[in-house]
């Protein structure tokens, strides 16, 4: 287990995200911490989602997405996983333009005898448009 949580990357500097129009020109600069926090809201919404804090970094084009989830102790949670990656991607895909380049997420489960949650992580998966292997429709 512990070489397992070693393995999840480690959250470098995050950048200004710089949003250009279709000729090159610039449009707009948005802080990551911006669509984070976006992104980390939208997420709660989904059914099963308790908590989630969202990290992330690269550019529009190339944007990678960290979340880390706490899931409640009677979601089914591949499914929740799979929502919550959905639900990422295309909030991703629609204010950006294009699909984030990987989706990682940490799993917390909530533990129904303790107060504390244990974690547990779940490999990334890269989105659809690099090549990723979801059959779920965008």
């Amino acid at each position: 287990m512990v070489l397992l949580i070693k393995q999840v990357p480690r959250k470098a500097a995050a950048s200004s995200l710089r949003l250009t129009g279709s000729d090159g020109t610039l449009l707009a600069t948005l802080s990551p911490d911006v669509i984070a926090q976006a992104l980390s809201e939208r997420a709660e919404d989904v059914p099963g989602v308790q908590r989630c804090s969202v990290w992330v970094t690269g550019s529009p084009s190339n944007l990678w997405v960290q979340a880390t989830v706490t899931v409640a102790k009677n979601s089914e949670v591949a499914w929740t996983v799979s929502e919550l990656r959905n639900r990422l991607d295309h909030d991703v895909s629609s204010s950006l333009g294009k699909h984030a380049r990987q989706i990682d997420v940490l799993l917390r489960l909530e533990q129904a005898t303790k107060p504390q949650s244990a974690a547990h992580t779940v490999a990334g998966k890269h989105s659809l448009e690099s090549g990723g292997s979801d059959n779920h429709d965008r």
